[in-house]
């Protein structure tokens, strides 16, 4: 209990720094909000071209694709702002921080995880998100149902630290090969096909996106659980569950990697 206190105080810490100097530069996080806006604006407007040639896509109205594209654009924020130490990894190994790190008492990734505790570039998504996904459920005239309130932010953070954890097992990589940018690139693409109704892709796609690299748990399933469409319940049940269950995954291949780890001697 005391480690984790311990713990804890150095992570709360790490963010009041990160708070401090958002401070600084408050003309920025509007600036963020509204170029997010007008990002994400672009991509409604793209699929809005799409749904004005075709009324359904596998079944799927516009404002349902709308609510699966929301709850991507929260979990991308939330990853992107909070958990975005993955891809540091690379240039920890490279530099020599990491032997830095190594003789501190606390855990290289936990130091790690606090050196990157918050981006607020990034966390203008989350308020764009949500706005899409309120309006997305608003158009569809749904009722409303209380446990909306605890599953949506439950998956929007599992689908953050599944995102990041996936991330983290390539990133890993970094301990073996001098450049690991080729195999994050391949990542975004996949991430990219979770925006879709997964029936309009050939059989192996829904199969990966659904197990091997399951990016459809972050949004597609909790979606379809949400509008109640038939077969998406279960997958839906799981969903906030697929994170911590990759994050566990990701942290033994993190273990492996670096008791292998030797030093650049730089």
């Amino acid at each position: 209990m005391a480690a984790l206190r311990y713990h804890l105080g150095l992570y709360a810490a790490s963010f009041r720094i990160m708070l401090k100097i958002l401070t600084q530069y408050r003309v920025d996080f509007g600036i963020m909000v509204v170029s997010t806006t007008i990002r994400e604006g672009a991509t409604l407007l793209f699929l809005s071209v799409i749904f004005g040639l075709i009324p359904r896509l596998q079944g799927w109205s516009f404002y349902e694709v709308v609510l699966v594209y929301g709850l991507i654009v929260m979990v991308n924020a939330f990853s992107a702002a909070f958990l975005d130490l993955p891809h540091s990894v690379q240039w920890y190994v490279q530099e020599g921080r990491l032997d830095i790190l190594l003789i501190r008492p606390v855990r290289p990734l936990f130091q790690m995880l606090c050196e990157h505790c918050f981006n607020p570039t990034q966390a203008g998504g989350l308020i764009v998100g949500g706005a899409i996904v309120a309006t997305a459920l608003a158009r569809l005239g749904l009722p409303f149902q209380g446990w909306w309130l605890g599953y949506i932010p439950l998956t929007v953070v599992s689908g953050a630290v599944l995102v990041s954890s996936i991330t983290l097992i390539v990133a890993c990589a970094a301990f073996w090969f001098t450049s690991i940018v080729a195999l994050l690139m391949p990542l975004g693409y996949f991430e990219g096909f979770a925006q879709y109704p997964l029936a309009i892709y050939a059989r192996p796609i829904p199969f990966i996106l659904t197990w091997i690299l399951p990016y459809a748990m972050t949004a597609q399933y909790p979606a379809g659980l949400l509008l109640g469409k038939e077969g998406y319940r279960p997958y839906g049940l799981i969903a906030p569950l697929m994170g911590w269950l990759f994050l566990a995954f990701a942290l033994l291949v993190w273990s492996f990697a670096i008791r292998h780890y030797k030093s650049t001697g730089t």
